[in-house]
């Protein structure tokens, strides 16, 4: 009984000190119902010893210190409280990235210290082999590459414009898609060899001859009757559909920016904007070499806020004149500096496709923070290439040089 007033005395003697040092957060009705909750206690200590009172009396302790903290915890205001989460959560994420970076960085070390703490993984016993494989490798890897040799190649060596190997890659390309979408194989064959023998008659007959202009008509038949049943097996295989859609996509964005840009140029001249740019880049201090430098810069810092063909339509168009009448300055060379440095506006934060790309694919871990960090060295590499093609120009004019002479 005495023990019990005791512990109840000193109980009231702490909160009353605590009260006066600013220490507690329970309110005061916490305390008078954990008083009258004591009261009932010390009566319950009266039957049962001094032992069940000593109980009693811790379990009444830990209540209110509980209601203390939820007190306490009632205080705290929302927004604090949704910024330690977030930053808890972010703290967790870069652990993890660090231990993943770990765990990678030990693992190559073992690999390479003790080969055979790291053994390979069992080769797959359904995997093709053979002619299986081979194959294979031309279904997956063979026809794209050579589609891209064939429409670069028609470039370069002269068989074909740009506007032409355009074509030429449209039918490859569904030339492919009608192998990848299976059934019937002969319009593909047909379509191909068509193609090829047409591609190898254009360099070696003249097409106004008679017979030139005969055998082309022949293949471009053939070509066309395997083209028209590739094209139906892709219609049915749900191909062409999406593809004609965002084929339309694309080249109604491309001719509204073009649409747009020519507008811009013609006032742009027409206000003499012209005259200004040149003089104001003639008059920039390092002759050709700092208005060139000064062109690179502000493209760079364009790409930031413009996608490339709006900067190849709006701004090439204004600057490239000016540039290629100083003297010194190869066209080539300029076009691939150019082309280069447009390169990094694909990468650019906030409006990169790049980043948006990444975004689509990259776990919930990895945040866009993380996506706009890991860039930088991938832009730094393209500034690299830029500063190596303006110490060595030989880089960019050698093969057209090699091709075309000059």
């Amino acid at each position: 009984m005495h023990f019990a007033q005791r512990e109840q005395e000193a109980n009231r003697e702490r909160y009353h000190h605590n009260q006066r040092d600013g220490e507690t957060h329970a309110v005061p009705e916490i305390e008078h119902g954990a008083q009258d909750h004591q009261r009932g206690k010390c009566a319950e200590t009266q039957r049962d010893g001094p032992l069940r009172a000593f109980a009693a009396q811790g379990r009444e302790q830990h209540g209110a210190d509980g209601a203390d903290r939820r007190s306490f915890g009632r205080r705290r205001k929302p927004d604090q409280d949704r910024a330690e989460h977030h930053d808890d959560q972010q703290h967790r994420r870069d652990q993890r990235l660090q231990y993943m970076h770990e765990h990678a960085l030990i693992g190559l070390a073992v690999a390479v210290v003790r080969p055979a703490a790291m053994p390979p993984i069992p080769a797959d016993p359904t995997a093709p082999k053979g002619a299986a494989l081979v194959q294979q490798l031309a279904r997956t890897l063979l026809a794209p590459v050579l589609l891209i040799v064939v429409v670069l190649g028609s470039i370069l060596i002269g068989l074909a414009t740009p506007t032409e190997a355009a074509a030429v890659g449209a039918v490859g390309t569904v030339l492919l898609a009608a192998l990848r979408a299976g059934g019937k194989q002969w319009p593909v064959a047909l379509g191909l060899g068509a193609f090829a023998a047409l591609m190898f008659a254009r360099a070696i007959l003249d097409p106004r001859d008679g017979i030139g202009f005969a055998l082309a008509s022949v293949l471009m038949a053939a070509l066309a009757l395997g083209l028209a049943f590739a094209l139906r097996q892709v219609w049915c295989a749900g191909y062409l559909t999406a593809t004609v859609a965002k084929t339309t996509q694309m080249t109604s964005m491309i001719f509204t920016i073009l649409i747009g840009a020519t507008l811009f140029s013609l006032v742009f001249r027409g206000l003499g904007g012209d005259d200004m740019v040149h003089r104001a880049l003639s008059n920039l201090p390092g002759g050709a070499a700092g208005a060139i430098l000064a062109v690179m810069l502000a493209m760079f810092l364009l790409g930031f806020v413009m996608d490339a063909f709006e900067i190849i339509f709006v701004v090439v168009p204004i600057v490239a004149p000016p540039l290629l009448q100083m003297e010194g300055v190869d066209p080539v060379w300029l076009g691939i500096m150019m082309a280069v440095n447009l390169q990094t506006s694909y990468m650019h934060p906030p409006l990169g496709p790049t980043l948006f790309f990444l975004r689509g694919v990259a776990p919930p871990e990895i945040t866009t923070r993380h996506i706009y960090v890991g860039i930088i060295p991938f832009v730094l590499i393209q500034l690299f290439a830029l500063v190596m093609l303006w110490f060595a120009p030989g880089l960019a004019t050698a093969l057209p040089r090699m091709l075309y002479g000059g």
